[in-house]
C-alpha cells in the first residue's frame, strides 16, 4: 500500500483461499491514519507527527479493529533507492491472529519487506535489531 494524500491505496492483493477474509482490492482507498499499513505509512512519511518515532523503531505494526470490526492487520515498510515506498501487509479476521500467529506473521513480513527493500535498492538497516 502507498500513500495517496490523506488516504492509502492498495496496489496489489493476494487473496486468501479462506472464504472469510479481508476484502480490500487494488485501487481501494482507506484513510491513511487507520490500520497497520496506515500507521507504517504515516510513520515514514510524516515523521514529525507524535508517536511515529516509536513505530519506526518497532518497524512492524499490528492493529485490530481499526479498519473494520473483527479484522486485524500487520504491516512493515518497504524502501527503495529514493527512500520509503509503501507498506506490505498481512490482514484477515481477528480469529486467525492469535499470539503465535502474530509472531509468525511478523517474522514473515519482516523477511519479505527486507527482501523487497534490498531488491529495490532501499535502506535495509531499518530492519536490524
Amino acid at each position: 500500500q502507498i500513500r495517496a494524500g490523506e488516504h492509502r491505496m492498495c496496489l496489489y492483493r493476494v487473496d486468501s483461499p479462506q472464504r472469510l477474509r479481508d476484502n480490500i482490492k487494488p485501487g481501494d482507498l482507506i484513510p491513511v491514519q487507520l490500520g497497520a499499513a496506515g500507521k507504517v505509512i504515516v510513520a515514514f512519511t510524516d515523521q514529525k507527527r507524535p508517536g511515529t518515532a516509536t513505530i519506526r523503531k518497532q518497524v512492524v505494526v499490528h492493529t485490530s479493529g481499526e479498519t473494520a470490526k473483527g479484522m486485524s492487520g500487520i504491516a512493515a515498510p518497504v524502501t527503495g533507492s529514493d527512500g520509503f515506498i509503501g507498506a506490505l501487509t498481512i490482514s484477515g479476521p481477528d480469529v486467525r491472529f492469535d499470539k503465535a500467529a502474530v509472531a509468525r506473521f511478523k517474522a514473515l513480513l519482516l523477511d519479505a519487506a527486507r527482501n523487497a527493500s534490498e531488491r529495490l535498492g532501499g535502506d535495509t538497516s531499518i530492519f536490524d535489531d
